[in-house]
């Protein structure tokens, strides 16, 4: 039980940094030669200390899709786990320690606006959504609830983004909202009665529903105007020098986001850990599962929603600089897999 506790705590972590971008990393490393078999090695970051990828890059890595790939094109992949995710990654990408990262859109147009070159090449989840998960004891039955109390969400976070919109969407006085910033210690926090709810992932708000710390009251699935995304990225200099190796991962993305969308109850199978079980897989995408927000395209309307979370960024000075999102966004490679 203590074991299973203690996994699930770094699951729920993983959940948390993944789309915050806070916490850091010493994993090192880049492309380099296996000269026992004569494939070079590509390493991908994932935004879990287990290395696990999550997603669509879950589904496809389970069923073998991205060696497959990526043997073709004379490489093997090598995934480097951050606990700490988002600016972990992005110190292991301007190191040049890493080539590839699967994570969330916010850390890597902040990770952009301040100097380390980076592209998007695709998705892995177009649509990322959030929750207001809230205890059982708070007395909180509506969104509209929550003013007076003490809610758990950290500010300059893509997390904050979701609380903002909400607020405004329920015409709830923010003012009127005490926040807690303690989002790595929510389940100690909201167990003692010291908060009242949590904003987190969608993912991370139903993994506390389960654990019976309290119920979700609202997410973004019913607006995903305030969902984010999940995406894949590459070092500019690696990615402009190694078409086949960009395209060899988003065939295996598109690979399985067709699995996933003819055997949805298969891939969905294909997502549970045992940190992560079934019951909560459901839950997250209970609300679509066709899965087609698991196509690595970056369609026009997927860049919209990246352009509000520019926008709130940069609105809130959490930017380094301007970001020519044109530029980030390179859509080169992945429309070139999806003509094949």
């Amino acid at each position: 039980m203590k074991k299973n506790k203690k996994l699930l705590l770094m699951v729920l972590l993983g959940i948390v940094f993944a789309f915050t971008g806070c916490g850091s990393g010493t994993d090192s490393g880049s492309a380099s030669e296996d000269k026992g078999n004569d494939l070079k090695t590509v390493k991908i970051a994932a935004s879990s200390a287990t290395a696990q990828l999550t997603e669509c890059a879950q589904v496809a890595e389970k069923l073998g899709y991205i060696d497959e790939e990526l043997k073709a094109a004379g490489y093997k992949a090598e995934y480097v786990g951050f606990a700490g995710a988002g600016p972990a990654i992005n110190e292991a990408f301007a190191a040049k320690e890493i080539d590839f990262a699967f994570y969330a859109d916010f850390p890597a147009i902040t990770a952009k606006s301040n100097g380390v070159d980076l592209k998007v090449i695709g998705v892995a989840n177009s649509e990322m959504n959030y929750g207001l998960l809230v205890s059982g004891k708070s007395g909180i039955e509506k969104v509209a609830d929550i003013e007076g109390k003490k809610i758990i969400v950290t500010p300059g976070t893509i997390l904050y983004k979701y609380f903002v919109e909400l607020c405004e969407e329920n015409n709830i006085d923010m003012n009127k909202v005490e926040i807690v910033n303690a989002l790595t210690d929510a389940q100690t926090v909201l167990a003692s009665g010291d908060a009242d709810g949590l904003i987190s992932s969608l993912g991370g708000t139903k993994m506390y529903e389960v654990m019976g710390l309290g119920k979700v009251i609202a997410d973004s699935t019913s607006n995903l105007e305030q969902a984010s995304g999940f995406v894949l990225a590459g070092r500019t200099e690696f990615v402009e020098k190694n078409a086949d190796v960009n395209k060899a991962l988003l065939r295996a993305l598109n690979r399985a986001a067709k699995y996933a969308q003819k055997n949805p109850d298969e891939a969905s199978k294909l997502m549970v850990t045992e940190a992560m079980p079934r019951k909560v897989v459901d839950a997250v995408y209970s609300y679509n599962t066709g899965f087609q927000y698991f196509s690595p395209e970056l369609s026009d309307e997927y860049i919209e929603r990246a352009k509000k979370v520019y926008e709130f960024a940069k609105d809130n000075s959490l930017l380094g600089g301007d970001v020519k999102l044109d530029e980030l966004f390179d859509d080169t490679y992945v429309d070139e897999v999806l003509s094949e």
